[in-house]
Order: structure tokens, then sequence, then C-alpha cells
């Protein structure tokens, strides 16, 4: 689901080429992908799966291979915390989880400005209000986490599932929440941070 979703926004975003491309779990076969995108011209890459600390997670020893540089490798942030982005000559390559959620929400924040960056674009900032919650939401938060919401115009709505495996969870959201690291739970009625999602740059 995670090319799907990525291969639409991307294409939402002016990339009109944007295309899917699956290359298992071989590194020397990712690393090949990767190379002949960039001998095509690719500007940008982006890649789901393979950036945590797992066995199979091969994607900074692939950035290795190509010559690569990685200009960061983890934000402080959840979900899509071992996001990486990197650079092999002119390209760009945004790394991200392969946990469905993880990489959309991570593409909205970074990866969104990083292409308005790229095509000269002054993005469009996402409306941030604070607004009241409709529901509680009573999980400590040690790290900034964002989740996913509905604003109905008056009051925002947690998505009744949060987990990074599920897309279905996101029909009908609009925002993303922005919970800052210490929070200790929401109650109704608090004002939380919600960021309102464009379409486009």
């Amino acid at each position: 689901s995670s090319h799907l979703y990525l291969t639409t926004r991307l294409r939402q975003c002016g990339c009109a080429d944007a295309k899917a491309y699956f290359a298992g779990d071989d590194p020397s076969g990712i690393a090949k992908m990767i190379r002949r995108q960039i001998e095509k011209g690719a500007q940008l890459i982006v890649t789901t799966g393979g950036v945590s600390v797992g066995r199979k997670d091969y994607l900074p020893a692939v950035i290795d291979m190509i010559g690569g540089e990685i200009l960061f490798h983890g934000i402080d942030i959840k979900p899509g915390m071992p996001s990486m982005l990197s650079k092999a000559g002119e390209t760009l390559i945004l790394s991200l989880s392969g946990n469905p959620y993880s990489c959309a929400c991570i593409f909205e924040l970074i990866g969104r400005p990083v292409i308005a960056a790229m095509l000269g674009k002054q993005c469009v900032r996402d409306k941030v209000l604070q607004i009241p919650s409709a529901d509680s939401y009573n999980k400590r938060s040690q790290v900034r986490r964002i989740l996913r919401g509905r604003f109905d115009g008056v009051c925002v709505h947690f998505s009744s599932r949060q987990r990074n495996g599920q897309m279905a969870a996101g029909i009908g959201c609009n925002c993303l929440i922005d919970i800052p690291a210490g929070n200790e739970g929401i109650r109704e009625g608090d004002n939380v941070r919600v960021i309102l999602l464009n379409n486009t740059l």
C-alpha cells in the first residue's frame, strides 16, 4: 500500500513521472535499481523499508555501495524514527519506514517540502491550528508523536486506530495531530496542535 500512496502523492506534488519499482531484499539488487534510476537522471528517489536496525535493513549499506553520503539517519519523532536522507551525486534519496503510516507521515512532513524546494517552489504551508480535542488520548509521549485525525470544522477527532501498519485507519482523516515530547496525555476539550494537510505543494 505504501507504493500506491507515494506514487499518487508524488504525482499530486508535481512529479509527473513518478513510478514504483520493487527491489526485494537483496542489497546488490537494491543498489543496482537505485543506480539505474540515477543514471536515468532521477533527482529524487523515495524508498520504503530497510532503514531500521533489523537483519534485513540494508539501506545504509546500499548507500555506501553506490558511493552515496548519508545526510541524516534517524529523527526524534514517532512514527518514522529510522527515516534517512542521503545523496548520491546530484540525486537525493529519501528512505522511509516500511510501515505504511510511518512512511506516509514522514513523506508529508519532510518529503513534500523537499520536493517543493527541488522544484523551485515555495511550499504552500499546511495550516497549523490549535483546535479542541473531541476525544481523550491517554498515552504518554516521551518523543514528538504524530497521529491521524479528522477536523470537522469545530474540533478534532482522533482516528480510532493508530497502528503504523494500517492505512485503512486514515480513511476520512484530513489532518495530523502533533503531540509534543513529554506530553502526559490529552483530555477531551484540551487544545491540540493540528496540521491540516494540503493535497498538493
